[in-house]
C-alpha cells in the first residue's frame, strides 16, 4: 500500500524516460517510487509551506528552528539528500553534540528517507556513508573542535545546534572548502533556545 507520501506520484508517467509509470516496490520504502521500465527513482518528498521556504533560501548559512513536531530534523535530512545527490565525489558532515544524540536523530532520519540502492558503501566502524555518486556522508558527535581541523566540507549540517559549542561551529565553517562544489552550505536545526 503506497504511503502518504508517495500517493500524489503513484502511475504518473516517468519524468525520466517518458514511457514508465511510477510504482511502489517492497525496495522503494515511504519516500520513494521506482519507474516500472527504467528503474529511475523518483523522492516523494513534498514540504509543506515552512519548509519549502527553507529549501528555496540560497544563503549559505541557515538554520531551521521549530518546536516539536515542526519537521526539523526531516526537512534538513531532506535537504541534505538533494545536496549531497546533486554533488559527485564530495564530503559532507551531519553531527550532533553527542554520538546518541545523532544516531536517534538526524542519522535516523537520514538513513530511513535515503533510497538504500543510492548507498554504494555504508561503514558502521567508521560511521559514514558513500553514496553511488561518490559523495560521502560523515556522521560525527560535535563534542571536540579540534576533530574538525583536517576536514574538506561540501555541506554540513547540525542537529540541535544550541547544544554545540560556538567554537565548533566557527570551526566547521572554515571547512566549508570542498572542490567538488561552489555553493557550499551549513544548516543548523534546533529547538528554540529557552536560556
Amino acid at each position: 500500500m503506497a504511503s502518504k507520501m508517495q500517493e500524489p506520484f503513484l502511475n504518473q508517467n516517468c519524468t525520466h524516460c517518458g514511457f514508465g509509470n511510477y510504482i511502489e516496490t517492497f525496495e522503494t520504502g515511504d519516500w520513494w517510487l521506482s519507474c516500472n521500465e527504467c528503474n529511475a527513482l523518483l523522492f516523494c518528498y513534498v514540504p509543506m509551506d515552512h519548509q519549502y521556504e527553507f529549501h528555496k533560501d540560497p544563503h549559505k548559512y541557515k538554520a531551521f528552528f521549530g518546536g516539536y513536531g515542526s519537521a526539523k530534523t526531516s526537512t534538513c535530512a531532506a535537504e541534505m539528500i538533494k545536496l549531497t545527490l546533486s554533488t559527485p565525489n564530495g564530503t559532507s558532515l551531519i553531527g550532533a553534540a553527542t554520538l546518541p544524540q545523532l544516531e536517534q536523530t538526524a542519522k535516523k532520519d537520514l538513513m530511513s528517507m535515503l533510497h538504500p540502492s543510492l548507498i554504494e558503501n555504508y561503514s558502521i566502524q567508521k560511521n559514514y556513508i558513500d553514496l553511488v555518486n561518490g559523495h560521502r556522508i560523515l556522521f560525527r558527535p560535535l563534542d571536540t573542535e579540534g576533530k574538525a581541523r583536517s576536514l574538506n566540507l561540501c555541506f554540513v549540517w547540525i542537529e540541535e545546534g544550541s547544544e554545540v559549542s560556538f567554537d565548533y561551529i566557527v570551526q566547521l565553517q572554515t571547512r566549508l572548502r570542498n572542490h567538488a562544489t561552489t555553493r557550499h552550505q551549513m544548516i543548523i536545526s534546533s529547538n528554540p533556545d529557552l536560556g
